[in-house]
């Protein structure tokens, strides 16, 4: 190479040999400078020997292979001096890998998805009865709650009624008083049933339209704020983690969750209430009742937790099995065009395993706490009839015993659906989590008299 000639613009700005024109420091040089620096980042770690280099190309004359020398000797000199913060930036990242791997995981576009750990925030049970209705969502436990007093009343004026000496001097059966005291005890008795069944329509009725109104206010939510998502959201997130929230989680909470309140509430005033008359025929309970229930307590500690996290990995688990077959329908001509079907089927295989592990996890949890559950409610029923042995009242022991019978299934499914309750209020969860990220500017429709025919962005962000 003698000479070069650098144009600039059409004209002819520098004329001269390699050294010359490097050593003048005009455009030439500059030129070497950027754009030799520009590859130093990316030849940093990996940077060869240029004896080597210029092995690697055979097909250079001598020339070319002096040329090609000084062209590395003025790359690290560039490097060196006019980019060290590089360098020393690398050279930090290969002393420090959590600095690379951080800088790799900012680099993802797609992170994984994570789930919640530890108790459900107080927040989801607060928002879940916002949804519902502050004052419908109190009607709801008062209501039921003055139902199930009217139950326990019914009971007790049962005991009273065939309790009652008058009415137990069959001598009397033909007198006025007989007669009109075994009136009063069935009107007061058919009183209590009317009221009974007055309560629990209203509370079904209120407890049904406040449930369904919840889930719709919940679904709205969500999808006005995806639907007010920018695209970096839609390029960061994929499709089946939005549809797993849009099909499953909506189920739950339409289906599921309304069902698992109104057996939850049954289930915590049946309880209350069974414990109640035992305590009130047998006082003598009372003294079981402690450690019982720390037992009881001990049972939903392991349980509940478990339970819990397992749903949470499930429906995690569930997402990628959604966004596999969202992809795969998509691409399914280019799949069969390459032969790779049999390698799609595996993966989604796999994807349907992973979450079947977690689903029967689940199951075998709730086994385990049937057994214990059945155990600690045998354990109820003998302490009440050994205590009732003590009474020499019948109608007291009968009512007494009758109620422990019912307090096993009840203290059952009481545990039950509380864990069923706290699992899937992680739908709630998630739902939330999808009503809160970050959205565009909201969108108000105004009548106009006039339309400009042009399109603005401001402030419009995408990523790749």
């Amino acid at each position: 190479m003698d000479s070069i000639v650098v144009m600039t613009n059409g004209e002819i700005s520098e004329l001269g040999s390699y050294d010359e024109l490097l050593s003048h420091n005009g455009s030439f040089a500059q030129f070497l400078k950027t754009y030799l620096t520009e590859e130093t980042g990316s030849n940093l770690h990996n940077e060869d020997d240029p004896e080597s280099n210029v092995r690697n190309h055979p097909r250079m004359n001598p020339i070319e292979n002096q040329n090609y020398r000084k062209i590395q000797n003025y790359r690290k000199i560039f490097s060196i001096s006019y980019y060290p913060c590089s360098r020393k930036r690398i050279h930090d990242e290969d002393k420090n890998p959590e600095m690379k791997n951080l800088k790799k995981d900012e680099e993802k576009l797609i992170e994984e998805e994570k789930s919640e750990t530890g108790k459900v925030k107080l927040s989801v049970y607060i928002g879940y009865a916002k949804a519902i209705g502050s004052l419908p969502a109190v009607l709801i436990f008062v209501i039921y709650g003055f139902y199930q007093a009217l139950n326990v009343y019914s009971s007790v004026w049962l005991e009273q009624w065939t309790d009652d000496q008058l009415l137990a001097n069959r001598s009397l059966a033909n007198t006025s008083i007989y007669q009109d005291k075994n009136e009063m005890y069935l009107g007061v008795y058919g009183a209590l049933g009317v009221c009974q069944a007055i309560a629990v329509l209203t509370y079904a009725l209120l407890a049904s339209v406040r449930f369904v109104k919840a889930a719709g206010n919940i679904h709205y939510k969500m999808i006005t704020n995806i639907l007010r998502s920018p695209m970096s959201f839609f390029d960061t997130t994929p499709v089946g983690r939005i549809v797993n929230r849009f099909s499953r989680d909506v189920e739950t909470v339409d289906n599921n969750l309304p069902q698992l309140f109104r057996s939850w509430i049954n289930t915590v005033f049946n309880v209350a209430s069974t414990l109640i008359v035992i305590s009130y025929s047998t006082p003598y309970f009372l003294i079981v009742i402690i450690p019982l229930a720390f037992l009881y307590w001990l049972v939903q500690r392991f349980y509940i937790p478990t339970s819990r996290q397992l749903k949470r990995i499930e429906s995690t688990t569930r997402s990628p099995i959604y966004s596999h077959f969202s992809e795969t329908i998509t691409g399914a001509s280019s799949i069969r065009a390459y032969g790779v079907s049999r390698r799609f089927i595996e993966e989604s295989q796999l994807k349907v395993d992973k979450n079947l592990v977690f689903y029967f996890a689940g199951i075998a949890s709730n086994r385990w706490l049937g057994f214990r559950l059945e155990f600690l409610g045998s354990l109820i029923v003998l302490a009440a009839a050994l205590f009732a042995v003590l009474s020499a009242d019948d109608g007291i022991v009968g009512l007494s015993v009758s109620y422990a019978l019912q307090v096993t299934g009840s203290l059952n499914w009481m545990v039950r659906m509380t864990s069923d309750l706290e699992t899937n209020i992680v739908s709630v969860e998630r739902m939330k989590e999808y009503s809160e990220t970050a959205s565009e500017v909201s969108i108000f429709f105004k009548r106009f008299t006039k339309f400009k025919k042009e399109i603005e962005h401001t402030n419009l962000f995408t990523g790749f």
